[in-house]
């Protein structure tokens, strides 16, 4: 079974960004995939807006 989402952000200020996350071989639920996709999600756009502030 494969778990998989794509996202991309557009900022206000023209800056942008894409994600890609992609699990394979997940042994949990389709709910515990879609949260650990979130978290990876969100650790990506915390740190890019950190690194461009």
């Amino acid at each position: 079974m494969a778990n998989n989402d794509v996202g991309y952000f557009s900022f206000p200020d023209g800056r942008n960004y894409s994600v890609a996350v992609f699990i394979t071989d997940f042994r949990g639920s389709d709910a515990e995939a879609s949260a650990i996709i979130a978290d990876i999600s969100r650790s990506v756009f915390d740190r890019y807006v950190s690194l461009n502030q």
